[in-house]
């Protein structure tokens, strides 16, 4: 938005726990842990969950392939992006997606560091759950690491 603006560039993106692609199902959205003694992991982003965002934010379902709001299925505007830190949750029903874009951005020249926190799940970074701080801590430290190695 800012180059199409002509405002000066970003020279650093940071994405927790990114949404990527609005374009797929509610019904798709599970966790991508295995199931393990015939249970499986209730995901945090539900197809419910995802359901309430689709109709709330994308009530024109046509608005959902845009750029802004599913840069994983266009290409347009990829490769302008800046080196990006794209952090995602090992049990995050959206990571699957979140790897796509990392993929795409890197096959377009864009500098990705990519980090996926084990034994965590979507919220992980505002559930202020003990077992999650060190999730927490890691990912300030990411941060830090690369907005300071790019905006030096």
């Amino acid at each position: 938005m800012t180059r199409r603006a002509g405002d000066p560039a970003v020279r650093a993106a940071v994405r927790v726990v990114p949404s990527d692609d609005q374009t797929i199902p509610a019904e798709e959205y599970r966790s991508p842990l295995p199931a393990s003694a015939g249970t499986t992991h209730q995901a945090f982003v539900s197809g419910r969950l995802v359901r309430i965002v689709q109709k709330e934010y994308f009530a024109d379902a046509a608005r959902r392939t845009e750029p802004l709001a599913s840069p994983v299925p266009g290409d347009e505007e990829i490769a302008a992006l800046p080196p990006l830190l794209v952090v995602t949750a090992e049990q995050d029903s959206i990571r699957p997606q979140d790897e796509r874009f990392v993929e795409k951005a890197r096959s377009r020249g864009v500098p990705v560091t990519y980090r996926c926190v084990p034994d965590v799940d979507h919220g992980f970074p505002e559930s202020g759950k003990k077992q999650e701080e060190c999730a927490v801590r890691e990912l300030a430290e990411l941060v830090h690491v690369h907005l300071t190695t790019h905006l030096a």
